[in-house]
């Protein structure tokens, strides 16, 4: 919500009775649980032991003094920190054990005993550099990454309720840039690694368990409560193992396993309700009727009779007034999400089991999603030479969203002075007005239709590894997904007639659409891990991968129904002309042969080498095949002695790679080929079929490959208290695809080709610090990045395509290419007004070319398409059983064009106007903000200008979670290892200039019929359990 509105928002919360309940047995809750005993005979005592005072001084491995070390008396939450010398005191019974910890060291648990002295020496915890990092094709110890890469672990993807894999990423990775466009209930979030490479886009390569996923609906299908850690590969030197898919960055997810030790239960839930600001403030019907009068009298023309409808006039006769916002909305609704697994392993068998539901309820009526899954991951070893290891992840998906068109955009703009129903209790099929076309009915489109969608889905991999010796390992992984979607969608015979989006059609429209997608690979690879002596390590793999995708939709519709009772469920029951059903098939396949070598010398000199040869049936036959090797050096310098002897760093390294990858993705599977198209004629009367070829094939295309140089440093100081991640990137992608003109005379008005060259530049930056660490500890995270896209060579001389795409500018530019708006002609310039046939109270535009004429000849560019900056800050807070994490989410520089305003702001009184023109222009008000009414519309150009290029820089305060972990006592009573309880606001502030629902919105143009789905706050209190 927009900060100010967060008051007025407190205080309708405290009025849901269901909230007051829940936040009193917090807060009851709270009160009643201090540390408690119960005696045999059930009555409840404090407990009570002798106590003594234990005092000593803390140190590191050289005997120096450790400043703010925790100890804590554990099962308590009793505990000191150590002062400026590293002396401590506490009070304990011999029966306590003290916990001593320290960032960037080891812990240290010590009974009491009789011991009234107890000074410790803390050993530094070497797993914080020498921890595995999963990459391509294996793990890597993180001392010797030589890439660029991110790692997000399961507790960073619990800092947003998310409804999936894209929601959990979001401020998560520098250098990975989200855009929540799609705010309604389980949508996509816009992923972006280190800008965009390609005209085609730029989505990066998922890949779960080593599978990588081809479609949408796979990715949604992971529950983000499955995850154990994501690799965000960015650099050449990572992602070029991935080869022809690998240009746009490559997201590697593990999910959970089990391990060797107890069996451990856990159960995560969480209840809460979505609240909804509307930032779109509209006229009331007065306010509406007032500017329709006021727009014929600022045009000089008398009002005509016929200017109200007789609805209107009684609406405004009542004092009634209609704001549809409200029609199609509910001010609160629930989400809901309850998890479970079951992790448990002994030395041979290892298994996870997890089971998710998850329900959210769109703020817009009818709006939804609900995603259940099921997974099941085992390990089993043989021997001590064979491992049999299997994934496996099914989910079913329903959603159903609300249509920008017949919805959102009517629920915007819709006339306030229009009834919502007649006198029959009925819904209008339209919204009643004088002036102009009239829009659908947003209440009676969100309540009537029938929507019904479902999205089953199996993904599965199995996996046999076998230990050839103690250094060379071989694996084969066969992995298989099925997804299959099927919507079904109905349109009452009341409103069909009316419908735009499917057809203006009347008694009922009734549509079945179905898809299912096949995806299967299978790859084998060899590993060898070895040292061959002290100083020398090499780590190798070869591999081979067979991959095969087959997508096929089928789709029917019908209308001219006598009756609404079998809505989608029965076309034959149509009367009118039948309609043609629809069907296709897309298959394509990859090959591909990967190797890569990682050799380290002296544990600080490391250097590595990968290549991918990638087969793609989307090429033609003499260009099928493309090779993307890459190369990486790291220097650990912290190894070296002279850095050692500064005493500085706790880790210091350098990193520099360069390579090449590819984007197979950047043409359609048979672009490259001759395609039949279908074309009937009439014969006699009879539809005869006919066929031509509809594409002029381009045999000659390659791959768009993109090289990218990285230059990297990671810093660590003070036990790994304060750490820096540094990059420095330049990509430059050649033998871009795309479309060009050619003579008519060849039969097709254009053919695909490779030419152009894009560049891309940029700079990330991380920051992780551990602010305090003792009975309060404050961790920071800060990730920062910049890129700019260049167009640097469109191949043939020229210096634009069209005015989209301009040579020296970023990709898009010419969606910033407009006539700039430079305020309101006022009354002393009526002259020079008058000049452009404007008058004052209009709006006023930049000559350019100073010819007296206002047009796209007066175009330049205004704005920018991408942000200067983006990235994210979290806070955590713990301090006994409390904590309290606060993350945001920041960008700058990025602006949107918001053409809802050329409707809202016109003046026209056709379409409801925003509650800003009250502050319209008129002689006596001369703003320079808005323009005069105008019943024609003159006041302003149709065509898209800068005045609706609106700043959509932000700083979201995304979450703020503040949890309570149980005492130990309580836990244990219940057989508990840790319970925790905690509430949340998701979205509770942003700040922003921008005017439309929410500033991460894409472009809505002048005259595009759709609106964005709102922006909500969600309010959760969750549960935590682990048995």
């Amino acid at each position: 919500m927009r900060i100010n509105n967060y008051y007025s928002t407190l205080r309708e919360l405290f009025k849901v009775e269901k909230m007051k309940v829940l936040l009193i047995i917090f807060i009851i809750f709270l009160q009643v649980n201090p540390i408690i005993a119960e005696t045999a005979n059930n009555e409840i005592v404090l407990s009570e032991e002798q106590q003594i005072a234990v005092s000593g001084k803390v140190s590191d491995e050289n005997g120096e003094p450790l400043i703010g070390v925790s100890i804590m008396i554990e099962g308590t939450t009793l505990g000191v920190v150590t002062d400026i010398n590293g002396n401590y005191s506490i009070n304990a019974s011999d029966t306590d054990v003290l916990v001593f910890q320290y960032v960037g060291m080891q812990n240290q648990r010590i009974l009491v005993g009789n011991k009234k002295t107890i000074d410790v020496i803390l050993i530094e915890d070497s797993t914080l550099i020498d921890e595995l990092v999963v990459i391509g094709y294996g793990t890597v110890k993180k001392s010797n990454v030589s890439g660029a890469l991110s790692t997000v672990s399961a507790k960073d993807l619990k800092k947003l309720p998310a409804a999936n894999l894209s929601q959990a990423l979001q401020g998560n990775a520098s250098g990975l840039y989200s855009l929540q466009g799609d705010r309604s209930p389980g949508g996509d979030v816009s992923l972006n690694i280190r800008g965009n490479n390609s005209f085609s886009g730029g989505t990066p390569l998922f890949i779960i368990d080593g599978f990588p996923i081809a479609s949408g609906g796979g990715i949604q299908s992971i529950n983000p409560n499955d995850i154990e850690t994501i690799s965000i590969l960015k650099d050449a030197s990572s992602t070029a193992i991935y080869g022809a898919r690998a240009a746009n960055g490559v997201v590697l997810v593990t999910t959970k396993m089990g391990k060797e030790g107890k069996p451990i239960l856990e159960v995560d839930m969480y209840n809460g309700f979505k609240y909804f600001n509307n930032p779109v403030e509209t006229m009331n019907a007065e306010q509406f009727a007032t500017l329709r009068r006021e727009s014929y009298e600022m045009d000089g023309i008398p009002i005509p009779s016929n200017a109200f409808l007789e609805t209107e006039k009684e609406m405004l006769e009542s004092g009634r007034s209609t704001n549809w916002w409200n029609e199609v909305t509910k001010q609160y609704r629930m989400v809901q999400s309850y998890q479970v697994s079951f992790r448990a392993g002994t030395k041979n068998t290892r298994v996870h089991l997890g089971a998710g539901f998850f329900n959210e309820q769109g703020i817009v009526n009818n709006s939804n999603f609900t995603r259940g899954t099921l997974r099941l991951n085992v390990s089993q070893d043989f021997g001590n030479h064979v491992t049999l290891s299997s994934y496996n992840n099914m989910s079913i998906m329903s959603k159903k969203g609300s249509n920008a068109t017949n919805v959102l955009f009517p629920a915007v703009v819709g006339n306030p002075m229009a009834p919502v129903k007649d006198e029959n209790g009925n819904y209008y099929a339209m919204i009643q007005n004088a002036l102009g076309t009239p829009r659908a009915n947003p209440a009676a489109f969100s309540d009537l239709p029938k929507i019904s969608s479902i999205e089953p889905l199996i993904n599965s991999s199995l996996a046999l590894d076998i230990k050839l010796n103690s250094d060379l390992k071989l694996r084969t992984q066969i992995s298989g997904e099925i997804d299959n979607f099927r919507n079904n969608f109905y349109n009452p015979r009341s409103i069909s007639g009316q419908d735009e989006i499917n057809g203006r059609v009347s008694d009922g429209y009734a549509s079945i659409t179905s898809s299912v997608n096949y995806n299967w690979i299978s790859e084998t690879s060899l590993s060898f891990n070895k040292y061959l002596n002290k100083d020398n390590h090499i780590d190798a793999v070869l591999a081979f991968s067979a991959q095969n995708n087959r997508w096929e939709s089928v789709g029917a519709s019908a209308s001219g129904f006598a009756s609404d009772v079998y809505e989608s469920y029965n076309l034959g029951a149509s009367s009118a002309a039948a309609r043609k059903p629809s069907s296709s098939l897309t298959d394509w396949s990859m090959l591909s042969y990967i190797g890569r070598t990682i050799y380290t010398l002296y544990d600080r000199y490391i250097f590595t080498a990968n290549m991918r040869v990638d087969g793609s049936s989307r090429f033609g036959k003499d260009n099928k095949y493309g090779f993307f090797p890459s190369g990486a050096f790291a220097w650990r310098l912290s190894e070296e002695e002279f850095i050692q002897d500064l005493n500085l760093f706790s880790d210091l390294k350098f990193r520099i790679s360069h390579g090449l990858t590819g984007n197979a993705d950047a043409i359609s599977p048979y672009q490259t080929l001759p395609r039949l198209g279908y074309a009937p004629y009439n014969f006699n009367s009879n539809e005869v079929a006919g066929y031509y070829e509809s594409n002029m094939p381009s045999p000659n295309l390659k791959w768009e490959s993109t090289q990218q140089t990285n230059v990297g440093l990671d810093v660590s100081f003070f036990n790994s208290r304060l750490n820096f991640v540094m990059d420095y990137y330049y990509k430059n992608t050649k033998d871009l695809i795309r479309a060009i003109n050619i003579p008519a005379v060849a039969g097709f008005p254009n053919t695909y080709v490779n030419m152009g060259n894009l560049q891309n530049k940029g700079f990330e930056f991380e920051v992780r610090s551990v602010n305090l660490n003792g009975l309060l500890t404050w961790r920071t995270s800060l990730l920062f990045a910049l890129n700019r896209n260049k167009l640097t060579s469109l191949g043939d001389g020229s210096d634009r395509i069209g005015t989209t795409h301009w040579l020296g500018k970023p990709l898009g530019i010419g969606n910033r290419y407009l006539i700039e708006a430079i305020g309101i002609w006022q009354t002393n310039e009526k002259d020079e007004a008058a000049k452009y046939g404007s008058v004052p109270g209009d709006v006023k535009y930049r000559d350019l070319n100073d010819d007296g004429v206002i047009n796209n000849e007066d175009r330049d560019f205004v704005g920018s398409y991408y942000p200067n900056f983006y990235g994210s800050l979290n806070n955590e807070f713990v301090y006994k059983s409390f904590d309290l994490n606060i993350f945001a989410t920041f960008q700058q520089g990025r602006d949107v064009y918001n053409g809802n305003n050329y409707i809202l702001l016109l003046g026209a009184a056709v379409d409801n106007n925003r509650i800003e023109m009250l502050d319209r222009w008129t002689p006596t008000n001369p703003s320079n903000k808005y323009p005069r009414a105008s019943a024609s519309g003159k006041n302003r150009l149709s065509t898209e200008t800068s005045e609706f290029l609106e700043d959509a820089s932000f700083l979201k305060i995304k979450n703020i979670t503040l949890g309570y972990n149980l005492s130990n006592t309580i836990s244990q009573r219940y057989d508990l290892s840790s319970a925790r309880i905690y509430m949340g606001i998701t979205n509770p502030f942003t700040f922003t200039r921008y005017t439309g629902m929410d500033p991460e919105d894409g472009d809505i143009w002048n005259n595009s019929r759709q609106s964005s789905y709102p922006i909500t706050t969600t309010y959760t209190i969750g549960l935590q359990l682990q048995f």
